[in-house]
């Protein structure tokens, strides 16, 4: 792994509008080549289920997540959220991911392996079944959402490294 501070990872499938993770993360990697690869200290990947990203985090400072949910708002709204969101667990991630986004990250934070910052961008999305073509609403929204996404990765210093851990919850209610 390179010694890059900031790992991006597109969260998706090829299906749909489940897509827009993907295509976020290849618009980037584009803007990298354009740009040259010392002008954005970023790693970018592209994960079919979040917890892929546990093998990519080692050495990370700011961790930024792109996926598509459902249940937030309306098809081509765009979220920000930093770690810990207790709105995870109300959204609805693509049905292709095996593990959560937010049981994903809750397990690199027990092993201790969440990276100081972690961001998700979100999308809302409509569509996301095998043969489903990306909605009029999210193509319309995707080039707006990759420039705010762009703009916060270089801006490498725009948000403090520390963050607020979660309190443990427990099940019995107490």
């Amino acid at each position: 792994m390179s010694s890059t501070e900031t790992l991006f990872v597109g969260i998706g499938s090829p299906h749909g509008d489940d897509v827009v993770g993907w295509k976020v993360a290849d618009q980037l990697r584009g803007h990298v080549r354009a740009r040259g690869a010392g002008s954005l200290d970023v790693r970018i990947e592209k994960a079919k289920s979040p917890i892929q990203t546990l093998d990519w985090i080692n050495g990370i400072r700011r961790l930024v997540l792109c996926d598509g949910c459902r249940g937030m708002g309306r098809p081509g709204q765009t979220r920000r959220w930093e770690w810990p969101m207790a709105e995870l667990d109300r959204a609805t991630w693509s049905g292709t991911h095996d593990f959560s986004l937010s049981a994903s990250l809750q397990l690199a934070e027990r092993l201790g392996r969440l990276p100081p910052l972690v961001v998700l961008w979100s999308m809302e999305i409509t569509t996301g079944d095998a043969g489903d073509k990306v909605s009029r609403a999210v193509a319309e929204a995707l080039p707006r959402f990759v420039q705010r996404v762009q703009a916060e990765l270089l801006n490498q210093t725009a948000r403090p490294t520390t963050r607020v851990t979660r309190a443990p919850t427990s099940r019995n209610g107490s």
